[in-house]
C-alpha cells in the first residue's frame, strides 16, 4: 500500500507548488482582464495543476534502480 501513498504526496506537493508558481501571474492577468479574480477560474487552475502533478507522479514514480535497467 505504501507504493501508492508516496506518489500521492509527491503529486499533492508538486501540484501545490505548481499552482502557487502559476497563481501570481494568473491572478494579475485575470485582475487586469476582468477587474476581479474569478473564483471558478482559480479553482479550475488548482484542479488542473493537481491533476498534472498527480498524473506525472503516478506515471513516472517510483523510478527504477539504475542497476536494474537492462538495454
Amino acid at each position: 500500500m505504501e507504493e501508492w501513498i508516496w506518489p500521492l504526496w509527491i503529486g499533492l506537493g508538486a501540484g501545490t507548488l505548481l499552482f502557487l508558481a502559476v497563481l501570481i501571474p494568473l491572478l494579475v492577468w485575470q485582475y487586469r482582464r476582468y477587474g476581479h479574480p474569478p473564483l471558478r477560474r482559480i479553482i479550475g487552475s488548482l484542479a488542473v495543476s493537481l491533476y498534472a502533478a498527480g498524473l506525472f507522479a503516478y506515471t513516472m514514480l517510483p523510478l527504477p534502480e539504475p542497476g536494474s535497467l537492462d538495454c
